[in-house]
Parts: C-alpha cells; structure tokens; sequence
C-alpha cells in the first residue's frame, strides 16, 4: 500500500488540496493519520468515491463528476 499526501492525493484526481480535506472532514473519503499528517491510498479513495457516486446516482443529488477516477 502507498500512502499519498493531501497534496498528491489532488494531483491526482485533478482538484484541489482544500477538496481533499473537505471531502476527508465529511467523511466521503478514508484517510490514516500518520504523526500530524493525513495520508490517503489512492485505491481506496476512488473507491469511495465510486461508492458515493453510485449512491448519489440512484438518489438524484447532485455531486461533483470524478472522470478523473476512470483517466488512471
């Protein structure tokens, strides 16, 4: 398992540092807390994403589109 920041986490999934923590502090995406930093796999993280754009599908809410989640 490799462990990505905030930081690479974004790059990653083409958005922003403060979308990572704000999806992280609501709970949508799981992260570990290694000393004072958050550290997220990558693997597990489009997999909640999926999780949750599959919920949001089938309830009709509106949420962000992850096409980056299908580019990797």
């Amino acid at each position: 398992m490799s462990l990505l920041s905030s930081r690479a986490l974004a790059t990653e999934l083409d958005t922003c540092e403060e979308t990572i923590r704000r999806l992280w502090r609501r709970g949508s995406i799981p992260a570990y807390r290694v000393g004072r930093h958050l550290k997220f796999d990558l693997g597990e993280v489009r997999s909640a994403l999926r999780d949750q754009d599959e919920t949001t599908a089938s309830t009709g809410a509106v949420e962000p589109n992850f096409d980056a989640l299908d580019a990797a």
